[in-house]
């Protein structure tokens, strides 16, 4: 399996879904852990899935997520 753009794309669109359902305020302590969260746990999946880890974790999460800095930009309010 290859993980894609469209596949990246899709589960940034899961995160902002998840984070709006949840009711997290962007930029709050909450908002952050359950971000990292949940992209640990996306990579963990496609490195499974891959058997790859350089090839299922996009250096933007891995990084954004290290330094602490939102992984994905959110999206504006009723945007996807």
């Amino acid at each position: 399996m290859t993980i894609t753009a469209v596949t990246l794309t899709h589960i940034e669109a899961q995160w902002r879904t998840r984070a709006r359902a949840q009711g997290y305020r962007s930029g709050s302590q909450r908002y952050q852990r359950a971000e990292l969260e949940f992209f640990v746990g996306a990579m963990a999946a496609m490195e499974a899935l891959t058997g790859d880890p350089a090839a299922s974790c996009p250096p933007r999460w891995v990084i954004a997520g290290m330094r602490g800095d939102p992984i994905v930009p959110v999206a504006p309010a009723g945007g996807g």
